[in-house]
């Protein structure tokens, strides 16, 4: 046991799994055999009273994790796994680890530089940490065949975390690290068909193809290779997965599918909001408006126009059956589905914002004034549930499903930034995140506030982040999900760091839409993002080298224009030709880079 956890990577193998996740070297061996103290089996063993306290280290760890990981009966985990780690705290003083776990800090050496602004400062802080553990993964984790050691189906979500440097900048080293797990990914036999083999639920089948062609389609977009696997998956949702409902419209037919057969399991037969994580990397190369999933999205429009089984008119559900089209799945409740053995993953509202950002796309490409009058009528419904809000205790009740619609800000922000439509600024600057409302004329300290907060839970607890994650898919959550069961400190959020600096209003794990990506590496730079719209970028830039440092930004909106430079007095022009700009940074400046279309 003490191998396996001290030495994983030796253990490493490679090729498939049984298991869609969970299984990797780093917590497959425990994950299924650690349960609270009194179920029939204990792991790992007791071997005598003189080795408590050091299976008490390893125990407690085990229980914690278990518990960050499943999120089933965490109390119980969580109240034994206290108890194993102070067992290990009292007897092993010198051990910082377990103390860390019981909310004592370990400090994390960072780079502030007094003399930059406070922003830009944070704003270093983060991405300089968020890098070195991306290159700790990279060094200490990464096996040949780039798994990472939490299992293919929990390691293909690690890019969310690193969004704000894979993304954003140009890191060779991690896009290298990335393309390795990608690609060896695609070469196992559970993707011949373009889809995971594995037959289960949209959650987590959709993880394998989502996550990396999401992901290689921003990285590598002139790859016809990663294309091709995008309009695969338009085939498969029209030929396999998708069919007419009794009303005539297309509907996914199940929530359990591969990609050769879709479950006829009754208690399956829902299409719901997390559907559209399958077609997540179609819907980025969506621009026919004759597509299928044009039909698919005005399905869901008509199910949101109908008053139907408690559900009011206007309201976007989670769910419609299959094959009447019903809102709703088999459980009598509109709002919870069943659809799954877990309730909650198809509850509304859950993955409604993807949904409502799938919708005004449709509106763009399509220029069908449905999904607009779709997507306005839920805001019209917020905004009088804000005006008025009585009545939103009753679960499933107009004014509780309004409550409820804090998701609406992602999709209506980055509709904003793609077509420059003002109309609903004011849900945006109600419901939207900091940047967000930077966006639509909020307060800027807002967003520097975020920075602040996010460089703070950056100068703590480097294990949490490395050498303590058992599980790839939780590597930013023992914080949030354990720690600050008994310590208050900020956990780290990478979407505000993301946001300014590439200029996407929203959520990056999902159909990223990016306004730049620096031509330049990481490390030893801010950028603040501060507008970007279909025809202006204007950026603050600091280059905390000694040196001048040549870059350039690939501009995603802007296809050709005129930029504008200006550092402490002095203002240098260029062109953006073909997309990209190139010019030189000064060390030690607040710059502002301003970038028109023509």
């Amino acid at each position: 046991m003490l191998d396996l956890w001290t030495n994983g990577i030796d253990h490493w193998v490679p090729g498939d799994q049984q298991m869609a996740g969970e299984d990797g070297y780093l917590g497959g061996f425990f994950v299924l055999s650690v349960w609270p103290e009194g179920a029939d089996q204990t792991y790992p063993p007791r071997v005598g009273a003189e080795l408590e306290a050091i299976r008490a280290l390893y125990r407690g760890r085990m229980l914690v994790w278990t518990a960050v990981e499943n999120g089933l009966a965490t109390d119980l985990y969580f109240a034994e796994g206290i108890e194993q780690l102070t067992l290990a705290a009292e007897a092993f003083p010198d051990n910082r680890i377990p103390r860390m776990y019981l909310g004592e800090p370990i400090p994390n050496p960072v780079a502030d530089d007094p003399d930059a602004p406070s922003w830009a400062s944070d704003q270093r802080v983060a991405l300089t940490a968020l890098s070195d553990q991306a290159a700790w993964w990279i060094a200490h984790r990464q096996a040949p065949d780039g798994q990472f050691g939490g299992g293919w189906g929990d390691d293909v979500e690690m890019w969310r975390n690193w969004t704000p440097i894979l993304l954003s900048f140009e890191d060779p080293e991690l896009v290298a690290a990335w393309e390795l797990l990608a690609d060896n990914l695609w070469e196992l036999p559970r993707m011949e068909d373009g889809y995971s083999d594995v037959f289960t639920d949209v959650e987590h089948s959709a993880e394998d193809s989502g996550d990396t062609v999401t992901s290689m389609l921003r990285i590598r977009p002139d790859d016809p290779i990663w294309a091709a696997r995008a309009d695969l998956l338009l085939t498969l949702f029209e030929t396999v997965w998708t069919a007419e409902n009794d009303r005539g419209m297309r509907q996914f037919q199940s929530t359990w599918f591969d990609g050769t057969r879709v479950d006829d399991d009754p208690s399956h037969a829902c299409d719901t909001t997390y559907h559209a994580r399958a077609v997540q990397p179609a819907l980025l190369r969506f621009e026919d408006p004759t597509s299928p999933l044009a039909d698919w999205l005005r399905t869901w429009t008509d199910a949101a126009a109908r008053d139907e089984r408690g559900k009011a008119s206007g309201i976007l559900p989670s769910s419609m059956h299959w094959p009447s089209g019903d809102v709703g799945g088999p459980d009598e409740d509109w709002w919870d589905p069943g659809c799954h053995f877990n309730p909650a993953p198809y509850a509304y509202p859950r993955f409604a914002g993807p949904m409502v950002s799938s919708l005004l796309l449709a509106a763009e490409v399509s220029g069908d004034p449905v999904f607009v009058e779709t997507v306005d009528a839920m805001v019209t419904l917020r905004e009088d549930w804000r005006a008025k809000p009585l009545g939103d205790d009753v679960i499933g009740s107009e004014a509780w499903a309004a409550a409820e619609m804090n998701f609406l800000a992602d999709g209506l922000a980055s509709h904003r930034a793609r077509t420059g439509d003002r109309r609903w600024d004011t849900t945006i600057a109600a419901d939207g995140d900091a940047w967000q409302r930077l966006a639509v004329g909020g307060d800027r300290a807002d967003v520097e506030a975020a920075l602040s907060a996010s460089a703070e839970a950056f100068r703590w607890d480097w294990p949490a982040y490395t050498s303590e994650v058992r599980f790839t898919d939780r590597v930013l959550k023992l914080h949030s999900k354990f720690i600050n069961e008994t310590a208050d400190r900020p956990t780290p959020k990478t979407s505000i760091l993301y946001q300014t600096t590439s200029g996407d209003a929203a959520d990056s794990s999902y159909g990223p839409v990016p306004a730049v990506r620096w031509r330049t590496h990481p490390r030893d730079i801010a950028a603040l993002v501060t507008v970007a719209s279909p025809t202006t970028l204007i950026a603050e830039l600091y280059n905390f080298e000694a040196t001048d440092r040549d870059m350039g930004a690939h501009l995603y909106r802007i296809r050709n224009g005129n930029w504008s430079l200006s550092c402490d007095g002095e203002v240098l022009l260029g062109s953006v030709v073909d997309s990209e700009s190139a010019f030189t940074l000064p060390p030690g400046q607040l710059c502002v880079l301003e970038v028109a279309a023509s």
